[in-house]
């Protein structure tokens, strides 16, 4: 289970995604008592190149659930990070917007091929 904010929430005037996840069923919006998601900021260095190596992940918390390793590896954060930008510019033409704004998208990763679902999507506001 997760939400991504499609903006840099602990920084503002950098690029950015800022995701909160947690591992199986577990709420990230309401965790339950002594439960800690995992959440951290992910972006590339040069947010005009998207080469693999100039990704970079930024955690603020690790999942309590998952003996404080991360929940995903690099190349689900690459694309976690690429199919949120995509839904951004996607409902930012549909709400005819223009400019980008930040969307909150609820999602859930499924299963040993590491199936991404989006569940929903709504603006931001901060």
């Amino acid at each position: 289970n997760g939400v991504i904010i499609t903006q840099n929430i602990f920084r503002k005037n950098f690029p950015g995604i800022t995701v909160n996840i947690q591992k199986g069923e577990n709420s990230v919006v309401k965790p339950e008592k002594g439960e800690i998601c995992e959440q951290f900021t992910a972006y590339y260095l040069n947010p005009e190149k998207t080469a693999d190596e100039d990704f970079n992940v930024d955690y603020i918390s690790n999942s309590n659930l998952n003996n404080n390793e991360p929940l995903l590896n690099r190349k689900e954060m690459i694309k976690l990070n690429s199919v949120s930008q995509k839904i951004e510019n996607q409902m930012n033409r549909y709400w005819k917007k223009n400019r980008l704004n930040p969307v909150d998208i609820e999602f859930k990763i499924v299963g040993e091929k590491t199936d991404l679902y989006i569940k929903q999507v709504r603006p931001f506001n901060d």
